[in-house]
């Protein structure tokens, strides 16, 4: 493919995901979010923020990566309005990863479903109004998605490598995504000679080098590990004490903290992880239940659709190899949520975003033109024109309750609020920055 085509292609997928951003925003958003914003732990995005304008490390929040607060921090404005305009961009990158994950893997029709799709897969259509750091997140994720998708579509194992770097930086979560889409890249290496399988690995290994590297600014040292943030025990010990989970740090055989601690631990982790899930528990308490409930279980709704999924490549072609390990994350993410991790909005918006894909390639299957045909259609369903369950005002449908919880508790500190220390931080950060009286 020659140099200008691909910067074509780079622009027509930033276009595409803008577009997408905007209708989010302006259109699909307002019908299942029930208020103008939503956002939980507000406090520590608003320190995070805060610490990176102000050159604050140590106020850096212990779970978030920097990496991700910096795209806030460096859009202007408040610390509310830096949030909010991550959102905006986290949702754009969203948009942009879900087209150049679906065109890589079934063409431009399977590329404009993706995004028309998307609009009615609600959990992932609102979080352009979830004002936390999690749209970046999800839009990182996402593009790695598509460059996994990419990379195998051109063989090209660069492209997986650097899917997996991003991944690792965005949260520590991030080794989930990225072992399964760095072990495809390894797969993939080991074709040609002895030679040209050096050059792969050496391709499929340099982003992750520079990205371990990035992250020892990204996590901070006093950073929660993956395992001290999903321990079962905590989450389970701070639901039958009436306690934020965050308040309780579990003691851990091992911790992994992508930058900081050694590669050598990371099987370690694996084990731990797998043996922490069983024990976890949470699946019967009432807010998981009225998450899955109202916005998960109806997602039945579109797996008749899926039924021609098979056809679509035959599963011969690579391509079905690139859907699978593309996907694998987001759905083993779903399944830890729903089994036995805390379960909220913003975990659907992150690990539902493989549905859209699904959808398109069977509603544009690969054979012949018609396919085309089908887009029109589409875009009338999911826009409502045509009335149908996909519709953004479908009676099944339940706006999701806003969270401003948090916020409140910055603005009038309840006894909770004034045991955190984060709390008066971002207070201090809103009074300095003007958003907030005194």
């Amino acid at each position: 493919m020659q140099p200008s085509q691909r910067v074509i292609q780079a622009l027509v997928a930033l276009l595409a995901g803008l577009l997408f951003a905007v209708l989010c925003l302006q259109w699909f958003s307002r019908f299942y979010l029930g208020g103008p914003f939503s956002v939980s732990d507000f406090q520590d995005y608003c320190v995070g923020v805060h610490a990176l304008r102000e050159g604050l490390p140590e106020l850096s929040p212990p779970r978030r990566s920097r990496l991700v607060a910096w795209v806030p921090a460096v859009l202007g404005g408040g610390i509310q309005a830096g949030l909010a305009r991550g959102a905006f961009v986290g949702t754009w990158a969203v948009g942009s990863g879900l087209w150049v994950w679906a065109r890589s893997l079934g063409g431009w029709p399977s590329a404009v479903a993706a995004l028309l799709c998307a609009f009615a897969v609600a959990p992932v259509a609102l979080q352009v109004r979830l004002h936390s750091y999690y749209p970046v997140m999800d839009g990182l994720l996402v593009l790695g998605a598509g460059a996994v998708a990419l990379g195998v579509w051109r063989r090209e194992v660069l492209w997986l490598g650097i899917a997996a770097a991003l991944a690792l930086l965005v949260d520590v979560r991030g080794l989930l995504w990225a072992l399964p889409w760095w072990t495809l890249g390894v797969f993939l290496s080991f074709r040609g000679g002895p030679l040209t399988t050096l050059k792969n690995l050496g391709m499929l290994c340099l982003p992750l080098a520079i990205s371990y590297a990035l992250a020892q600014w990204a996590f901070p040292e006093f950073a929660l590990s993956l395992e001290e943030q999903l321990h079962a025990g905590t989450l389970m010990d701070a639901r039958a004490q009436g306690h934020q989970t965050q308040d309780l740090t579990p003691e851990v055989p091992v911790r992994f903290v992508w930058g900081h601690t050694p590669l050598s631990d990371i099987p370690r982790t694996l084990r731990f992880l797998l043996s922490n899930h069983a024990e976890a528990d949470l699946g019967g308490a009432a807010d998981q239940q009225m998450v899955l409930g109202q916005h998960l279980k109806p997602m039945w709704l579109w797996f008749p659709a899926l039924l021609g999924l098979p056809f679509w490549a035959g599963w011969k072609d690579r391509r079905a190899l690139a859907l699978v390990a593309s996907c694998l994350p987001f759905v083993v993410a779903l399944v830890a949520g729903i089994g036995g991790l805390e379960l909220r909005i913003r975990f659907l918006a992150q690990t539902l975003s493989f549905l859209p894909i699904l959808l398109a390639l069977c509603v544009t299957p690969r054979p012949g033109r018609m396919r085309w045909l089908v887009l029109p259609v589409l875009a009338l369903v999911v826009f409502g024109v045509i009335p149908s369950p996909a519709s953004p005002a479908a009676r099944w449908r339940v706006p999701v309750a806003p969270n401003t919880v948090d916020v409140q508790r910055v603005s009038n500190p309840d006894d909770y609020a004034r045991r955190i220390q984060e709390y008066a931080h971002c207070r201090a950060a809103l009074i300095a920055s003007g958003e907030l009286s005194e």
